[in-house]
Order: C-alpha cells, then structure tokens, then sequence
C-alpha cells in the first residue's frame, strides 16, 4: 500500500478518537488531513504521513522531507527520537505505526467493507 487518496478532507481529530493509544503530541485536532501516505515522496498539502521504522531505513528521518513537502500532520512511533520539525506539522504518537497505517487507511476511507 503505497498511496491512498480519498475524495475529501477528513479531520485529525476523527483519526485520533479511532486510533488506539493515539495521543497529539502537537497540533490542532481540527487539521483536515487529504491523503494518508507512507511514502514521504507522495505527500502533498494536507497528507498524513505515517513513519514507518524499516529493517534497513527508519521512516522518522523522513518527516522533514515530508513537512517541506505539505504534510499536514504525521504519525510517529513511541519511543522514536524526533529531529526537529516546523509547527505547523502536526504530531501524533502511537504505540505502533505500522498497525496504525492500517488503520489509518480504514479511517480516511470511512471503513469500507
């Protein structure tokens, strides 16, 4: 799953009250978020991009990358040093990301069956 587009904005703070163990770390709940990507070459204004911690590259270093590229909020992992990002790039901590890109996916695209 590289990509997923939906045809409108969702806010955050529906993702956050879905989202076991979701806690803002920073940001406004109310942020539209637009797409929901793991790949921060994708993202856009107003994407959410999720850090995904691999075997070989972490995803965490990319989260400059993708708030100079629009990201509108990101999810990072517990536990996982952050380098330092411009405010206006919402911050969400969860216990896992992997499972929460899962569920993130779900969530944008309102559950489908």
């Amino acid at each position: 799953m590289t990509q997923l587009h939906g045809s409108h904005a969702r806010p955050l703070r529906s993702l956050l009250d879905g989202l076991p163990g979701a806690r803002l770390l920073r940001g406004d709940p109310a942020t539209p978020i637009t797409a929901v990507h793991h790949d921060s070459r994708l993202i856009g204004p107003g994407s959410l991009f999720v850090a995904i911690p691999g075997f070989t590259v972490d995803g965490h270093r990319f989260l400059p990358d993708a708030a100079a590229a629009g990201a509108a909020a990101a999810l990072v992992e517990h536990g996982h040093e952050l380098s330092p990002l411009p405010d206006s790039l919402a911050l969400v901590e969860v216990p896992a990301t992997r499972p929460a890109l899962s569920a993130a996916a779900a969530w944008f695209y309102g559950h489908p069956g």
